[in-house]
């Protein structure tokens, strides 16, 4: 084949286009040694970053207890408290909680309650057909819940598709078919 100056391709392995060139002699000595000792300098700190890498978890530092550490657990409901013990022969230990900030809320001074702001004003009305549909889960519901679905806002007429095209017409019409008001 070189008679005949025919080559195959051969694709290059991974290799960047300075050592690439230097192959084919397109590069000088000086700027491709360069360029090595800067790739090797390269690769010792790589190494250098994995060896001082250390393996962190989200809020928890190195040496600190782990879930699979736990030996123990006790739940206080007095105080709805949870206690551990790393080690058998250890005191029991609170397990800290996390405090993260709420927003939209009031604090109540007298119970330490939160209490979240209303989105509205006043309650809203629901449609009489979603209203007559929270009747009907009203046998699967406990009973002391039923007050609060009876006293739910709603309007008295069925909104319909053509009732919402032209307001003047419809509404009675299928309010008398299903029997309501």
């Amino acid at each position: 084949m070189k008679e005949n100056k025919v080559s195959i391709f051969k694709p290059r392995k991974d290799q960047c286009d300075l050592c690439s060139a230097y192959e084919n002699f397109q590069v000088s000595e000086e700027e491709y040694a360069m360029h090595i000792a800067l790739k090797n300098s390269a690769r010792e700190e790589k190494q250098k970053d994995k060896k001082n890498a250390e393996v962190k978890k989200p809020g928890i530092g190195k040496g600190e207890p782990e879930v699979k550490d736990i030996r123990e657990l006790l739940y206080d409901p007095s105080t709805s408290c949870i206690y551990f013990k790393l080690l058998f022969d250890d005191p029991y230990c609170a397990i800290p909680k996390k405090v993260f900030p709420r927003k939209k809320t009031i604090r109540i001074d007298e119970d330490q309650q939160f209490q979240y702001k209303p989105l509205y004003k006043k309650p809203l009305n629901l449609s009489l057909s979603k209203w007559n549909d929270l009747q009907k889960l009203k046998p699967v519901l406990p009973i002391d819940t039923h007050s609060f679905y009876d006293t739910l806002l709603h309007c008295n007429e069925l909104k319909t598709k053509k009732a919402l095209d032209d307001p003047g017409e419809g509404t009675g019409e299928i309010s008398e078919e299903l029997g309501v008001e």
